[in-house]
């Protein structure tokens, strides 16, 4: 309390009403979140035939993901809102080879998640991820951003760790 008071006798309340606004207005909020969780899978087949990467390689669908999130930079939040949801379904189904994850509901953080992402201690919320990124790109007018795809080269790096015989060598 004492932190409050200094702070409107410093800076008057007009501060205090600047400092309580969010900083941004891309909040996923539970309900979307509730909703990724129990539609994930028919909007990973809707965005998987409107993207067109059914058949594609991860790596190139992720590029599409990131093609997608340009595309609508300057448009509000509640307009893209579903479009994001839609991103995160495709993102979530992708990195973990279409059906190698567990969607569950994280209660602490009232949000969806993939966990066990290919067998491995990876995990992702994928609606949080696809959001941040997206707020991320508007704000910072970067378009070059690779966290979705770094995200994916890390749980790659675990399933390869488990699973060494797996792995591709050059000739």
């Amino acid at each position: 309390m004492r932190e409050f008071k200094r702070l409107i006798l410093a800076y008057g309340f007009d501060f205090i009403e600047e400092i309580s606004k969010p900083a941004t207005d891309a909040v996923p909020t539970e309900a979307a979140n509730r909703y990724l969780l129990e539609h994930h899978h028919n909007l990973y087949i809707e965005y998987q035939e409107k993207l067109k990467v059914e058949g594609k390689e991860v790596e190139e669908t992720i590029f599409i993901i990131y093609n997608k999130l340009k595309e609508i930079l300057d448009e509000p939040f509640e307009q893209v809102e579903n479009i994001l949801m839609g991103l995160a379904a495709l993102y979530g189904h992708v990195i973990s080879w279409t059906n190698r994850g567990e969607w569950v509901w994280e209660e602490k953080r009232r949000a969806c998640r993939v966990e066990k992402i290919l067998e491995t201690v990876m995990w992702v919320r994928p609606l949080n991820l696809i959001i941040e990124t997206w707020d991320w790109m508007r704000k910072h007018k970067d378009t070059e951003s690779k966290i979705l795809y770094d995200k994916y080269k890390l749980v790659l790096v675990y399933y390869y760790r488990d699973h060494p015989e797996e792995i591709e060598y050059d000739d």
